[in-house]
Order: structure tokens, then C-alpha cells, then sequence
């Protein structure tokens, strides 16, 4: 029992401090951000990026709208929309007879996902910053423009037999999400000019996320802060669950302390009060009655005090003192109290 209350408080203490860590990084990303500098698109970004150290500004906010390099991609469901992130989701909808539960459950499976992506830049002033690596930002929630589901038409016999193989499929849905040309972005990254123009990409720093956002600076700072608040929740839960666990432990171990400090008392004043009585080495000698009234741990000395509250006579004083933790070796109760036993 004892072995299960430490691995469950290091199994809390271990989540304490995991919840802790992300929070910290998180708190750290989100310093980072505010302190980044909000730099315009502009005719003189160039300069101003070329003239810093190494042509690289470590960690900047750019702000623009997007637009393809080249020709752009064309959505395939939505007429005229034309963009430069396009993912194509099919998912086909079943239902299935579960034996063990005797109902029938809804289950997807994924048949077709497709992603393409064409180099583009986030444009302002006739000033354009292309984006490298777009897909490893965080943040870039590409939205739907397409979802639509295709149920499937069946037969009567189409039914029976479903319904017989425990296996029905309920339709198709398509979903296609796009990055459409004109969607304003909030890019946050390292700025260079290390190729001859204008590109954002990752940092170099662990510390600093890589972000593309069409919610504005102002939810980029929103979203982060609801995810540290989040995040200090669970660590103050998680963490008063830990320090709960850690007192009930130490106050466990001081009973069982307190205890055993007891019980040696106890069999201390016993062997006194022999001591002081005289009795000791004569009188329980020759009360002990031969070996049946020997000791049940060293067999040598007679048995000499009660074990309270069981009310068991099977031990000396000598031993008594030596059973850690104090419980009666006959019927293992908890020894509360030793009293000395007196032959008449």
C-alpha cells in the first residue's frame, strides 16, 4: 500500500511538473511575441532588414495580404476562388452492429487527403515578403470552403443485406479547405534578405514560434494568453493534488514515527520498573515456568508483559522493544500499550 501511495504522488508530482514546464514555455513564446517589433511593408523594409546583422532581423511581425507566385491554385468545388493552400479531405460515413453492446455504432474512414501548396508572398505598399516553409507554422487555421455529404441511396436488397453483415454505409462527405488569394495574414518569424528579397521564415531560436495567422495580432496574443490560462488551471489542480498527497504522506510517516517512539517508551519503563524492582534476572527466572513460558521470539527469557489491547502474553520485554512496527506477533493487531505482567 505504502509503494502505491508513492508512485501515485511521484505520478502526480511528475504531471506537476510537465503542466509546469509547457506553461513556462508557453509564458516564454508569448513574452517573445510582444516583444518582437511590428515592422510595415513598406519600400524601405528592404533596407532596413539588408543594413541589420547578417541581412537578419532574429524575430519580427509583418502584416499583408496574400498572394500566389506564379499562377495560384483553383478550388475544385467553389467557383472562382483561387488560392495557394488547398487540402481535399473524402471521408466515408458508416454504421456498424456492435455485438457487445447490442446497438449500432457511427465510425468514418479517410479516403482520400491531398494537400498542395504554391510559394506566395504576404503584400503590402507594392512592399511583398515571401513566405518560406508556410506549412510548419503554427497557427494557420486554413478554413473550409467546401463541405457537402453525399448520402448513399440503396436498394431494399442493398438493406437486408447491410443488415445482415452488421455493416451499412450512411454516405461520402467532401470537405476542401483553401488559403485564398487577399487573406490578410499576420506572419511572425525571422526576416532576411539573405537571397536578394524579402523572406519570412522560421527562427533559428527554439524559443520563438514560427506563426501565421489570419486572426490579427491581437488573436495571436488572445490565443496564447487562453492557452496559459489554461495551462496555470490544470497546474494549480494538478499541483494541489501533489502537495495534498505529500502531507497525507509525511503525516503517515510521522503516526508511524510517533508510533514506534511510543512503543519504545513503554517497554523502556517496563524494563526500568524491573530494573528498579529488583526483579529482573530472579524473580521472572524462576517464575517462568520452564520453556512454556518462554518467550515466543527468543525462546530464552520468560514472557513478562501484555500486549494491549489484543491482551496476548507471548513475548518479553527485551524482544517487545525489537518489534518494528509495534504489532503483536501472535494476531498482528497494533500494539497501542505494554504493561508489565506479575507472577504471584
Amino acid at each position: 500500500m505504502e509503494k502505491l501511495e508513492v508512485v501515485v504522488m511521484a505520478g502526480t508530482a511528475a504531471l506537476t511538473g510537465i503542466i509546469a514546464y509547457y506553461w513556462r514555455k508557453e509564458a516564454q513564446f508569448l513574452q517573445q511575441i510582444k516583444d518582437a517589433p511590428h515592422l510595415n511593408l513598406d519600400p524601405n523594409l528592404k533596407a532596413l532588414v539588408s543594413e541589420a546583422p547578417d541581412s537578419t532581423i532574429p524575430y519580427a511581425v509583418i502584416e499583408g495580404s496574400v498572394e500566389a507566385i506564379g499562377k495560384p491554385l483553383k478550388s475544385e468545388h467553389a467557383t472562382g476562388i483561387l488560392g495557394v493552400l488547398q487540402s481535399l479531405i473524402c471521408r466515408e460515413h458508416k454504421t456498424y452492429w456492435s455485438g457487445s453492446t447490442r446497438l449500432w455504432h457511427d465510425t468514418t474512414r479517410l479516403i482520400r487527403n491531398i494537400s498542395r501548396s504554391v510559394p506566395f508572398v504576404i503584400k503590402d505598399n507594392n512592399t511583398a515578403v515571401r513566405v518560406d516553409d508556410p506549412l510548419s507554422a503554427s497557427g494557420l487555421d486554413v478554413p473550409i470552403i467546401y463541405d457537402s455529404f453525399e448520402p448513399s441511396s440503396t436498394s431494399l436488397g442493398e438493406h437486408l443485406v447491410s443488415w445482415a453483415s452488421g455493416e451499412k454505409t450512411k454516405g461520402f462527405q467532401t470537405v476542401e479547405r483553401m488559403l485564398s488569394e487577399g487573406t490578410v495574414l499576420t506572419g511572425i518569424g525571422m526576416l532576411s534578405t539573405s537571397t536578394g528579397s524579402l523572406v519570412l521564415s522560421p527562427p533559428t531560436s527554439a524559443n520563438r514560434p514560427y506563426i501565421l495567422s489570419d486572426s490579427g495580432f491581437s488573436g495571436i496574443i488572445r490565443d496564447f494568453q487562453s492557452k496559459l490560462n489554461q495551462l496555470k488551471y490544470f497546474l494549480y489542480i494538478s499541483g494541489s493534488i501533489t502537495a495534498l498527497l505529500v502531507a497525507l504522506w509525511l503525516f503517515k510517516q510521522y503516526r508511524k514515527y510517533a508510533e514506534r517512539r511510543e512503543h519504545e517508551m513503554q517497554v523502556e519503563r517496563v524494563l526500568q520498573n524491573r530494573v528498579d524492582d529488583g526483579a529482573e534476572g530472579t524473580n521472572i527466572d524462576r517464575a517462568a515456568g520452564g520453556q512454556d513460558n518462554a518467550c515466543t521470539i527468543c525462546l530464552t527469557n520468560p514472557r513478562d508483559v501484555v500486549l494491549l489491547d489484543c491482551g496476548h502474553i507471548s513475548t518479553c520485554a527485551r524482544c517487545t522493544r525489537m518489534l518494528q512496527p509495534p504489532h503483536c506477533p501472535i494476531c498482528r493487531q497494533r500494539i497501542k500499550r505494554v504493561v508489565p505482567l506479575f507472577h504471584s
